[in-house]
């Protein structure tokens, strides 16, 4: 795995949290959580695809 030197850009930024809340979404419906942590959060300067 290759290290991150410098800042992540906001779409960077935003991709991962989509990823995370995307996967604590799945883990609500099998019922290993309660909540998703990451739902509505927002990230400043990321362009929106969609």
């Amino acid at each position: 795995m290759a290290a991150v030197h410098g800042a992540l850009s906001p779409d960077s930024i935003a991709y991962a949290l989509s990823v995370l809340s995307a996967m604590f979404r799945w883990l609500i419906e099998q019922r290993y959580v309660l909540a998703n942590p990451f739902a509505g959060l927002r990230v400043r300067g990321a362009q929106r695809n969609g």
